[in-house]
């Protein structure tokens, strides 16, 4: 199913991150991500580990990377 912070369906208030999650599986959500993964930048790195709509929560609440806890200073889109 398709992360339902994007589909507006069930609760994904709850930032949840704090770890990696399986190939395909939001960090934060850990539901499956379906096209609009992104990449947390922080410094000269970052992690494709979310998908769009909970980067902008994890950004709007300044919360840090959930895999490494750095710092998000900018999200960019991942094309694959």
């Amino acid at each position: 199913a398709p992360c339902s912070a994007r589909t507006g369906d069930g609760d994904s208030g709850g930032i949840r991150g704090g770890g990696t999650s399986g190939k395909g599986e939001g960090a934060v959500c850990f539901e499956e991500m379906v096209g609009d993964e992104v990449i947390l930048v922080h410094g000269d790195t970052g992690h494709q580990s979310t998908c769009s709509s909970c980067a902008a929560k994890l950004v709007e609440m300044k919360q840090p990377c959930p895999v490494c806890a750095l710092p998000i200073e900018r999200v960019i889109r991942a094309f694959s």
